[in-house]
């Protein structure tokens, strides 16, 4: 199951609008801003504009400005929570019940101070705390109600269902060493956007969607001590999505017992 931070739909976005121009511009209508894989042969840049690495070529640097999220979370009324197990070791001794038990492990990645646990062997299981962890050496566990034998330690996590929709606004910069240029492979990506990216499967499959272009009025910026001639093209994009997400059990634990307090600065 991915974690929270494991998907980026600004980074998808960016990216899937760099592959479209890339297979446009690889095509053979405008020969003279061909692109190629190889930055020895190609006769334009189109790239994610951080890190920013640029020649004495046009370029189209995509970035991400404004952005909004309309986050809905299904209330309790409408779905449960769903537990879950993950990073399940085997102990690598016998830990007898009683409180602050040690579970040895040879491995302890993946579990931190606070995650609920769920001890279990030959049917028999129950849920503790971890109080404490030695690392690739133990954990330590708040109580153990039973004896075990070289018993199976799993990680007690939660499914969060999430859905709801994302605005961002795509910016394709576009730089040249002339004027003529610029405007060229302006109209060009213009008439792209307007007519051809409707085809985008790099867009289609991520469900991005938009109906507005608006561009800059012309500018010129000095970049590294080379003049270029300078637009903005900016588009407002939008998708919807649904995703489970893995919560891990001691951040719920966490969260659930912040406090408000006056000395909070």
């Amino acid at each position: 199951m991915a974690d929270l931070l494991s998907t980026s739909f600004t980074n998808d976005t960016k990216i899937a609008f760099v592959a479209t121009l890339r297979a446009i511009f690889g095509s053979t209508y405008l020969a003279e801003y061909k692109y190629d894989t190889d930055p020895r042969t190609t006769k334009i840049l189109i790239q994610k504009e951080y890190p920013q690495i640029m020649e004495e070529k046009p370029a189209i640097l995509v970035s991400s400005s404004n952005s909004n999220s309309d986050v809905e979370f299904h209330n309790e009324e409408e779905t449960e929570d769903t537990e879950t197990l993950s990073n399940t070791k085997i102990a690598t001794n016998n830990p007898t019940r009683g409180s602050s038990v040690k579970i040895y492990l040879t491995v302890t990645t993946g579990f931190v101070v606070g995650d609920a646990v769920i001890v279990e062997k030959s049917g028999i299981q129950e849920q503790a705390l971890i109080t404490a962890i030695d690392p690739n050496v133990s954990v330590t566990i708040d109580v153990l109600q039973n004896n075990y034998i070289t018993p199976n330690i799993s990680k007690l996590a939660y499914i969060v269902k999430h859905h709801g929709g994302q605005n961002i606004d795509i910016a394709l910069k576009i730089l040249a060493l002339s004027d003529i240029d610029r405007d060229r492979i302006s109209d060009f990506v213009t008439f792209s956007l307007r007519f051809l990216f409707r085809y985008s499967n790099a867009l289609i499959t991520k469900g991005i969607a938009y109906n507005k272009i608006r561009l800059t009025a012309d500018s010129v910026e000095d970049i590294k001590g080379k003049l270029f001639y300078s637009k903005i093209i900016t588009i407002p994009c939008y998708t919807e999505f649904s995703a489970d997400i893995e919560v891990a059990s001691a951040l719920i634990n966490l969260i659930s017992k912040i406090t408000i307090t006056e000395d909070i600065i």
